[in-house]
């Protein structure tokens, strides 16, 4: 029988992983969904320091922490030697630089590379701005490029994500993920909630990234109507009766959250979502739009997200041009429409929550 492995390039110390934090939930998810389907974890974790600080005895352990580090890439290397002629899946996004030459030698080695991918930059990001920044990401794109040309398979996340990846080249097999699985024990029961009257509309996320949330103030008010925000303060978000700031809530404790509907919304306008990160939403699958399924909300989009398709199709919610569309989209509803919003919702909680996207996707990707 092929031997299955789950590479984990992950340095989760470069990025500061905490409970808290969206970065690491959606990559160990997707690493117990591959586990129970046998896929043997193999850690490569690493990564070289470039400063320490000023003082003489900084700049000696950093000295030794680059030499020790040097000794455990050669390490690495021997153990990839080892693997051979099997099925690995690797996750990209947030990774280590080492992330390319890993998947050099083991594509060298006759495996098959089967690559989930949680955020590409090439498709993520532009070259506008600062020629260092220009020049980092010409260097990804690159780096990006070649990572795709010694891939087999591709799970990307939607059908225009499967668009722009032919057109950076790639010519192997893609399946398609959908959204995100959110393993979680909560149980979201029988909800009675009036989605119509109580429409208190949770968005979860990096709140200083998210330069829209400080343009909610200005939204038409309506006494039963409210914006409820979660993620690390913003300080100069406004807050008044209709936007209130909850707080953070640790990633597998979603129980608290409190809100009847789910917002996926990107970018600095509250009448549509623009820049490179709406721009993104076209092709993305965000992991706060599982967390709302997980907590068995419905979700509101914009219209012209990957999402969008997901949430007409299989009714999960509604979509909008702006946030101006909120409140009488949802009035607008019908209580059959209600009802088959929350059966629908509840269906792919359960999904999400007990890691049936991914594996069914793996499942599939395994057996050709």
């Amino acid at each position: 029988m092929k031997k299955k492995y789950h590479i984990d390039a992950l340095n989760k110390s470069t990025f500061g992983v905490t409970y808290y934090d969206a970065c690491s939930k959606p990559h160990t998810d997707a690493e117990k969904t591959a586990n129970a389907l046998g896929f043997e974890s193999v850690y490569l974790y690493g990564s070289r320091l470039s400063k320490l600080g000023k003082p003489i005895w900084k700049k000696i352990l950093l000295h030794i922490y680059n030499l020790s580090y040097q000794a455990y890439v050669q390490w690495q290397a021997r153990r990839l030697n080892d693997i051979k002629d099997a099925d690995i899946f690797i996750q990209y996004g947030f990774s280590t630089e080492s992330m390319f030459s890993i998947v050099r030698k083991l594509k060298k080695n006759n495996n098959r590379i089967i690559l989930l991918i949680h955020d590409l930059d090439s498709l993520r990001l532009d070259g506008e701005g600062s020629s260092v920044a220009s020049a980092y990401l010409r260097k990804l794109h690159r780096n990006e490029k070649d990572l795709l040309r010694n891939t087999d398979i591709v799970i990307a996340h939607s059908e225009p994500m499967k668009e722009e990846l032919r057109k950076l080249g790639f010519s192997g097999t893609i399946e398609t993920l959908k959204f995100f699985d959110y393993l979680n024990t909560y149980q979201t029961g029988q909800d009675n909630t009036d989605i119509k009257s109580n429409i208190n509309i949770v968005f979860a996320g990096n709140l200083e990234k998210s330069l829209f949330v400080r343009k909610l103030h200005t939204l038409e008010a309506y006494p039963n109507l409210h914006y409820h925000l979660y993620g690390k303060q913003a300080d100069d978000i406004p807050t008044n009766e209709s936007v209130i700031y909850k707080g953070c809530f640790q990633n597998d404790d979603i129980a608290d959250i409190d809100g009847t509907w789910g917002l996926v919304w990107d970018g600095e306008s509250i009448d549509t979502c623009k820049g490179n990160f709406g721009e993104y939403l076209k092709i993305n699958a965000p992991f706060k739009f599982s967390l709302y399924l997980a907590k068995g909300l419905p979700v509101i989009v914009w219209k012209e997200s990957a999402m969008a398709k997901y949430v007409e199709d299989y009714g999960l919610g509604i979509t909008i041009d702006s946030l101006n569309d909120i409140y009488p989209t949802i009035q607008k509803l019908s209580e059959t429409q209600v009802e088959h919003i929350k059966e629908n919702v509840s269906k792919y909680s359960a999904s999400v929550k007990k890691g049936k996207m991914l594996s069914s996707v793996l499942q599939k990707v395994i057996t050709q």
